[in-house]
């Protein structure tokens, strides 16, 4: 069992994409378990997801939309929308060259702030491993991997757990059980192959908890 990442009095923000934003979604379930099943600290939630956001957006609004407040930990999911972007919006996404230097500069930026960042790896695009869209997410989740790995940094890993859930899944329920979306992908934990379900804001909410507090729900810490 890990150490918590958690100390007593921490002002805890989640960054991010519309993912982070939902409300009820994944942080504000993270938040809430981690009242329940951690009484003995005093925590503040901020929560800082926006609608469409890439890195280079975090980047952009990090100063007034995350330090200004003055957080001690913040979590970082971020990288659907870059990838997501290239296929399903004109505007575009991120490009493999781009996506590491400005992460490494949002991490860069946190760290000098004295903030504890989290990082979360991003979860998946339609629920198919096969797709184009998933094989360039696996690009920038290694990238994320590699960042937490060389900076010594609590990784989420999200999307690796979401492939795990997904596969055990498919070996439960017979194939006329799957639920399909229109371009073939299953949804067992999203909506739409990208914003999440009640399963998976569960499932997120889940992943984090261990990471920030493992052993929380188990009662061990």
């Amino acid at each position: 069992m890990g150490e918590s990442v958690l100390r007593n009095g921490d002002r805890i923000c989640f960054l991010g994409d519309s993912i982070t934003a939902a409300d009820p979604g994944y942080t504000r379930l993270t938040a809430a378990l981690l009242t329940a099943l951690r009484p003995d600290l005093e925590l503040e939630f901020l929560y800082a997801g926006i609608s469409g956001n890439r890195v280079g957006d975090l980047l952009e609004r990090l100063e007034r939309s995350v330090l200004r407040h003055r957080p001690t930990v913040v979590t970082v999911s971020i990288g659907v929308n870059d990838v997501w972007h290239r296929y399903s919006h004109a505007s575009g996404g991120t490009s493999d060259d781009a996506f590491p230097v400005a992460y490494r500069e949002l991490c860069d930026r946190l760290e000098a702030s004295g903030a504890r960042a989290v990082l979360l790896t991003p979860t998946v695009i339609g629920e198919d491993e096969q797709v184009p869209a998933n094989r360039d997410l696996a690009r920038l989740v290694g990238v994320q991997r590699q960042v937490a790995a060389e900076r010594h940094l609590p990784l989420a890993d999200m999307n690796r757990v979401f492939w795990q859930a997904i596969a055990a899944r498919r070996q439960t329920l017979a194939r006329e059980r799957w639920p399909l979306g229109p371009e073939g992908g299953t949804r067992f934990f999203t909506t739409d192959g990208v914003h999440m379900n009640s399963s998976g804001n569960a499932l997120m909410a889940a992943v984090l908890l261990e990471t920030l507090s493992p052993g929380a729900a188990s009662g061990q810490r």
